[in-house]
């Protein structure tokens, strides 16, 4: 079960607690290709999202997103 919230602060502690204790963040993968969203603050700019948790982030496998799966990224690894 989720512990994300509709607050953005606390859904960002949350992610920095998440990956301190465990040293991974989960992104959404296809072959070589990460998933990718358009920014909300910026008009044409594209980000990756990143999640704390692999459940979570394999609920945003579905419609335009169903052929991604979530990755698992060492924290020494991420960018």
């Amino acid at each position: 079960m989720t512990k994300l919230t509709d607050e953005p602060q606390d859904n960002h502690d949350l992610f920095v607690r998440r990956v301190m204790e465990t040293g991974v963040v989960w992104g959404l993968r296809a072959d070589d290709d990460w998933a990718v969203c358009e920014y909300n603050e910026y008009e044409d700019q594209m980000v990756i999202p990143f999640w704390s948790d692999e459940a979570d982030a394999r609920i945003h496998c579905a419609d335009e997103w169903a052929e991604y799966a979530p990755s698992r990224i060492p924290l020494d690894d991420f960018p």
